[in-house]
């Protein structure tokens, strides 16, 4: 499961379950979407927030869905990920390491 947490670690929102035996970004914009339905459900807002996610997200398919969703993705570059190693991404270290505060 995928959870979305604020930023003291208080649950907001998660996706459904997948099975254990995928990666990290198996059905990611459906999760994505999952997450936006039931934060819209509670009536809190989703434009605007940062989503710090570890370098197992570093994909451009995750960093468009948060972009359309007007969601500031700040993803650790996977230097494995060809794709997204240019410096065009969005990433703020400190913003970054707080998410393990």
């Amino acid at each position: 499961m995928i959870f979305l947490c604020d930023n003291r670690g208080q649950m907001l929102s998660m996706g459904n379950p997948r099975s254990g035996n995928h990666h990290d970004l198996y059905e990611i914009e459906d999760v994505i979407g999952e997450i936006i339905e039931i934060l819209s459900e509670a009536e809190i807002s989703h434009a605007g927030l940062f989503l710090n996610a570890d370098s197992g997200f570093d994909s451009e398919n995750l960093r468009q869905k948060l972009e359309m969703e007007e969601i500031t993705g700040n993803i650790k570059t996977n230097p494995r990920n060809r794709i997204t190693t240019d410096n065009d991404s969005y990433f703020d270290e400190k913003l970054y390491e707080s998410r393990l505060k």
